[in-house]
């Protein structure tokens, strides 16, 4: 799993006069419900639309309700349907930079220096226990001496049993 799906980062739009159009914004209901924050800031209302389908395709969804929590530049959407997902277009005028976001950001960081360290520690740790680890050719080699002993081995006791039992033929008396 990547930081992105840990830390749901978003891409942050930087403010301006002219708004930024958000198309398919992607919304997984629950029980016939969602209910959360929109992706953006700075939201223009009155330009929320919401469809079944990407591309305002599908049917339109009506059943939603907006509220501003706390922060007043966020907008909170509450909204049912009986689809499984949904998919919200907007205007927004771009965001504001909270310190959840930086908090994110270091958060991130402190947990890729983390996993960066212990990356570090396993190869060092495997660096020391001294365990050669082979090539291709060289494990081709390896098998074909061992196969090569193996066949060596194997002809021996075959002889072996091949003279055993000549011995007891001469012992029972049936060689001819």
């Amino acid at each position: 799993m990547g930081l992105k799906q840990i830390y749901n980062f978003i891409a942050r739009l930087n403010k301006r006069d002219n708004p930024y159009t958000i198309v398919d914004e992607q919304v997984i209901l629950t029980e016939g419900k969602w209910e959360g924050f929109l992706a953006h800031d700075q939201v223009i209302e009155k330009t929320i639309e919401i469809y079944t389908l990407p591309n305002k395709e599908g049917e339109r969804v009506f059943a939603y309700t907006l509220d501003k929590k706390e922060e007043v530049w966020k907008t909170y959407l509450k909204v049912f349907s009986q689809s499984e997902v949904l998919y919200i277009t907007y205007e927004t005028y771009g965001d504001t930079v909270e310190a959840e976001d930086i908090n994110q950001l270091q958060g991130a960081a402190y947990y890729l220096e983390n996993f960066i360290e212990n990356v570090k520690n396993k190869l060092a740790s495997h660096d020391e226990d001294k365990v050669r680890h082979i090539t291709g050719k060289e494990r081709e080699s390896w098998n074909s001496r061992a196969f090569q002993k193996d066949l060596e081995v194997t002809n021996q006791n075959l002889q072996m049993t091949n003279e055993n039992l000549e011995a007891t033929n001469q012992n029972l008396g049936l060689t001819q």
